[in-house]
């Protein structure tokens, strides 16, 4: 199976991190492109308005900062800077961006900032197993 198009979700933890590393080794051996994305969770619908978007801005800007070490990661491993910043809940933005993106591999960390003890893969990782349209690799 050959893949062109890998999808990298990230919320700064290591299990991200660890992920991003296994999907350049992927690129380099598939001649793929890696895109990195980060959610930043919904917004409720009570914020309207100028304040919305000052707010998605405000996020959006966030997210970057959060995805620097990542993309200093790509910078690295001699790839093109490619990222995405969306509202709305983890799991969902995966699938979505993935199918929307034409995305061939989502590769993921099989937990994220929110680990919890006893819990063999994270929540999100488990809804995007069941729901993403391609293969998803998962790493510990």
């Amino acid at each position: 199976m050959k893949f062109k198009n890998i999808l990298v979700p990230v919320d700064g933890s290591e299990h991200s991190e660890r992920a991003l590393r296994c999907a350049l080794e992927l690129a380099k051996c598939q001649e793929a492109r890696v895109t990195v994305l980060h959610s930043f969770g919904n917004i409720p619908m009570l914020i309207g308005g100028d304040g919305r978007r000052e707010l998605v801005t405000a996020l959006r800007e966030e997210s970057r900062k959060l995805m620097e070490p990542f993309i200093g990661i790509l910078r690295e491993a001699g790839m093109p800077e490619q990222f995405i910043a969306r509202e709305g809940r983890a799991a969902q933005v995966i699938v979505d961006e993935a199918k929307e993106g034409g995305f061939d591999l989502i590769v993921m960390g099989s937990r994220g900032l929110s680990e919890v003890a006893g819990v063999l893969m994270g929540s999100v990782a488990h809804r995007v197993l069941c729901s993403a349209h391609c293969p998803v690799l998962v790493t510990r």
